[in-house]
């Protein structure tokens, strides 16, 4: 597996771990970070036909969160996506957009309720467009 990949893979999952371990303080407390331990770094891409890039993460206050990344799948760059259930854990990765062009730097953003929207640029072959996806 390569070094960036997994690289972009822990730091992913451990920025979701760390904004569910530390919710801005608002019980109180001072310091957020005692007592706090990492937890087992997790894969949560499984296509392994090429590399991945730029994780973004987006997390509500319950907990909850979407990360999404874009990949090569051998033949051109495709935007995916997993979501995270606090108390549950990660689920399965998802493509989230079936277009033919290249598709990369994908940013994402959830609101309280846990829905969530990707945008990301996608080359069309004659200019790069913005795209956009929800769940």
């Amino acid at each position: 597996m390569n070094k960036t990949r997994i690289f972009c893979i822990v730091l992913c999952f451990c920025v979701v771990m760390f904004l569910i371990a530390c919710p801005s303080g608002e019980d109180g407390d001072e310091t957020p970070f005692v007592d706090k331990v990492w937890g087992t770094p997790e894969l949560i891409e499984t296509d392994n036909s090429g590399n991945a890039f730029r994780p973004q993460v987006g997390v509500d206050g319950s907990g909850n969160a979407v990360a999404v990344w874009y990949q090569h799948d051998g033949t051109r760059y495709n935007i995916w996506s997993n979501r995270y259930v606090a108390g549950t854990g990660w689920g399965t990765a998802q493509l989230i957009e079936t277009d033919s062009g290249d598709a990369e730097v994908p940013q994402v953003g959830i609101d309280g309720s846990g829905n969530a929207v990707a945008v990301w640029q996608q080359d069309d072959g004659i200019r790069l467009n913005t795209w956009a996806n929800t769940r």
